[in-house]
């Protein structure tokens, strides 16, 4: 089952679930934007084994674009990253 709901003029919550015969898992996000350059969305979420949360950052330059992410797994990894597009001419 996956809902994703607008909220606001410019936001949006989902929410999705999965079922199978070994493990239910939950997780909910929430994408808003800053303004017309600036966007982030965070998710979270459960199963049997644990919890897990996303997000991530970008903006759109005039020249560049730049985002930024995170994971975290419970038990297994927690991750970040960056990353840097544009040109010059």
């Amino acid at each position: 089952l996956s809902v994703s709901l607008p909220w606001g003029d410019r936001s949006t919550v989902s929410y999705n679930t999965t079922v199978n015969r070994n493990d239910t898992t939950h997780s909910v996000g929430y994408y808003d934007r800053f303004d017309e350059h600036n966007t982030y969305q965070v998710n979270v979420g459960s199963s049997r084994t644990g919890v897990n949360a996303s997000g991530y950052l970008q903006h759109e330059g005039d020249v560049a674009r730049l985002s930024g992410n995170a994971s975290y797994r419970q038990g297994r990894y927690s991750a970040v990253g960056l990353t840097a597009q544009g040109g010059m001419t």
